[in-house]
């Protein structure tokens, strides 16, 4: 019913996101409770969520249910929105292509911007929610959407030369350093 394998309910129990009774020919039995957590679990997965995240998640003392889901189905309709958009510039780029309309340099990398926001946020996205708020990386998130070409390019500019500058300042050993130094300001932009 679920759509999980044998082999899955048992890792998961193996796993301990799952503790179904036994019977007395041995057989699992899953109550109310047992199918609520799989779906949980199921939902998550398709989420991205590891299972030893979820693990944590679940077994975490301030887990409520009814939070976590409302979190997953506001990350899901991001997602249904930023596949929306790439979908739709592939759409118009296809046509481009068979000159049927044209598109502006906008156009073209709207859905590659909400690809980059989409991967930032399955990389930082809940550290950065947790430390600054939903709201600020919301607002974050409609900046980069809002930028121009131009300011796309810098900033794509800038994030490359802040990682060779961080190659760099680690190779020194010293944190107070000319190449630290120049770092710290190229963050501050």
């Amino acid at each position: 019913m679920s759509g999980a394998t044998e082999r899955a309910l048992r890792h998961y129990e193996d796993l301990g996101l799952l503790s179904p009774t036994r019977g007395e020919n041995g057989y699992r039995r899953y109550g109310e409770k047992d199918v609520e957590r799989l779906q949980q679990v199921l939902l998550f997965r398709a989420c991205g969520m590891g299972l030893s995240e979820i693990r944590g998640l679940l077994e975490s003392p301030g887990y409520n249910a009814k939070e976590a889901l409302k979190q997953h189905l506001k990350t899901l309709r991001a997602r249904q929105r930023e596949l929306e958009v790439l979908v739709e510039t592939v759409e118009k780029t296809v046509a481009t292509m068979k000159g049927r309309q044209t598109m502006t340099n906008e156009e073209r990398f709207r859905g590659l911007k909400e690809q980059a926001i989409e991967t930032n946020e399955n990389t930082y996205g809940a550290e950065a929610r947790e430390r600054y708020g939903d709201d600020a990386v919301d607002a974050a998130n409609e900046r980069v959407r809002a930028m121009s070409e131009q300011d796309w390019d810098e900033m794509r500019e800038l994030e490359q030369g802040i990682i060779r500058q961080l190659k760099g300042a680690m190779a020194t050993d010293d944190p107070a350093g000319d190449a630290a130094q120049k770092l710290v300001e190229m963050h501050r932009r």
